[in-house]
């Protein structure tokens, strides 16, 4: 890697300079615009960094849709179960009903016996 080239190398603390570290990016560890990024030995334009807070903040948003999700599904879950739980006992009811029906149908009322004169 040549250096004074005025290029900038990434490395685990982010964007900086070959020469040294804080030259070529703000306070906020964003890179200057314009600048190029050797990287592989590549010279790549317009990367960014993230800071912490902004890691940070990326990193809750992402756990918040996950819990989100979460609790939809177990929210999705329980209404299905009800709805099941529901479906069952309206169709054990029917079902007693329609069997009593039946039986009673089925049972003959003795006719009555005709007197005799």
């Amino acid at each position: 890697m040549r250096t004074g080239c005025g290029a900038e190398q990434i490395s685990r603390n982010g964007v900086g300079s070959v020469d040294q570290a804080h030259i070529g990016t703000s306070a906020n560890g964003v890179r200057s615009p314009g600048k190029s990024v050797l990287w592989g030995g590549f010279a790549r334009k317009g990367v960014t960094t993230l800071d912490a807070n902004q890691t940070r903040d990326r990193a809750e948003a992402i756990f918040k849709k996950k819990q989100e999700r979460l609790l939809d599904g177990q929210k999705a879950t329980a209404e299905y179960e009800a709805a099941r739980l529901a479906t069952r006992e309206k169709t054990a009811r029917l079902k007693a009903l329609r069997l009593a029906r039946d039986v009673s149908a089925k049972t003959p009322v003795p006719p009555a016996q005709k007197q005799s004169a």
